[in-house]
C-alpha cells in the first residue's frame, strides 16, 4: 500500500456547496455546520435559483453567489469549478447542499487534507428520514444506514483505486490539485454522474491519490418520478461523449439493458457512437415507476 503523503503546514478549508430553490436544505446544512468541533473558513454557496439568502450570523463567512442564468452545458459542475476559482484557502471541500455533515466532519476532513495529498472521500450514510441540524447524532446514525454497496473500511483512511466508488456528495482536495486536474469537465450536459467518474479518470492518469475516509455525512433519498425517456438520451449523450474522450464505456449495465430492450445499437467491444433505434415508451415508463435517487443527483448502481 502507497504511503500517506505529508505536508508541511496546515491551512484553514473553503466549503463549497450549491443550492437550487432549497433555502430549507441551506438553513439546515449551516446549522449543521456550525454545530461542528471545527468549521471551515468559509461556505461558498453557487445559487442557480437567485433565491438563497440567510439573515442569520455564523463563525465563518458565508458568500452567496447568485448564479441565475449559469444553466449552460453542465450548471453544477460550472457552479462547482466557479466555486473552487472563488475560494480563499488553500483546501476544498465540497458537500452537497442535502446532506448533514457528522460534528466532526469538518475537523477529520481538514485533518486529512492535512497529512495527504489526493482527493479524500466522505463516508456516505442514508437517511431513513427527514432530519434537521437540531437532530442528535445517536438520532442520525441510528436512523441511516450505510449504503451495502460499498466496502466496509477498517482504517480511518483507505487507498483506493476503483473509480466507481467515488461519489461526489462530500469530499475534500487541495485547491492547488484541483486547478492541476482543470476542475470538472463541463461538457456533461446535466451529467453530474458522468462528470464525477470523468474527474476521477483525470485524477489516476496524473498519478493523484484516492482515499476513502471513515468520515461521516448523512444523506437524504427521496422518490422521483423517473421517465425513462431524457434518461435514454442522456445516458447515451454522455456515454459518447465519454468514450470519445476516454476510450471506453461507462454505464455498462445500464447500456447493456438498454440493448437488451432493443433501444440502442451497441456492444462493449464498439469504437463507434452509440445509435439509439427507438424511443421508450412514455406510457409504460411514467405508469408507477418509481425510483429512489439521491438529492445530489448521483446513482451509483450502473456506472461501471
Amino acid at each position: 500500500m502507497t504511503e500517506i503523503n505529508y505536508k508541511e503546514t496546515f491551512t484553514m478549508s473553503s466549503l463549497i456547496t450549491v443550492t437550487t430553490n432549497k433555502n430549507d436544505s441551506l438553513h439546515i446544512f449551516l446549522d449543521a455546520i456550525a454545530s461542528g468541533t471545527s468549521m471551515p473558513r468559509e461556505v461558498i454557496v453557487i445559487d442557480l435559483s437567485g433565491s438563497a439568502e440567510t439573515d442569520k450570523a455564523y463563525n465563518f463567512m458565508v458568500k452567496i453567489q447568485q448564479n441565475k442564468g449559469l444553466n449552460d452545458a453542465s450548471p453544477i459542475s460550472t457552479a462547482q469549478n466557479l466555486g473552487a476559482r472563488k475560494a480563499w484557502d488553500d483546501n476544498l471541500i465540497f458537500l452537497d447542499v442535502n446532506c448533514i455533515p457528522s460534528t466532526t466532519f469538518i475537523e477529520k476532513m481538514e485533518e486529512h487534507l492535512l497529512c495527504a495529498t489526493g482527493l479524500i472521500m466522505g463516508e456516505p450514510r442514508e437517511l431513513k428520514l427527514s432530519a434537521s441540524a437540531r437532530t442528535g447524532e445517536s438520532d442520525l446514525f441510528a436512523n441511516s444506514r450505510y449504503n451495502p454497496l460499498r466496502p466496509e473500511l477498517k482504517k480511518e483512511l483507505t487507498l483506493c483505486f476503483d473509480p466507481n466508488l467515488f461519489w461526489g456528495q462530500g469530499f475534500g482536495i487541495s485547491k492547488k490539485e484541483f486547478i492541476e486536474m482543470g476542475g470538472f469537465d463541463e461538457n456533461y450536459k446535466n451529467g453530474i454522474t458522468f462528470s464525477y467518474l470523468d474527474f476521477m479518470y483525470k485524477l489516476f492518469q496524473q498519478k493523484k491519490d484516492f482515499y476513502l475516509s471513515k468520515n461521516t455525512f448523512y444523506h437524504s433519498i427521496v422518490e422521483q418520478l423517473s421517465t425513462g425517456e431524457p434518461d435514454l438520451h442522456s445516458i447515451v449523450y454522455h456515454s459518447n461523449y465519454f468514450f470519445n474522450k476516454w476510450s471506453g464505456w461507462p454505464m455498462k449495465k445500464k447500456l447493456a439493458k438498454f440493448v437488451k430492450q432493443g433501444l440502442i445499437e451497441w456492444s462493449e467491444n464498439q469504437t463507434t457512437e452509440i445509435k439509439i433505434l427507438k424511443n421508450l415508451d412514455l406510457n409504460l415508463t411514467t405508469s408507477g415507476n418509481k425510483e429512489a435517487v439521491f438529492n445530489s443527483k448521483m446513482t451509483h448502481e450502473n456506472i461501471g
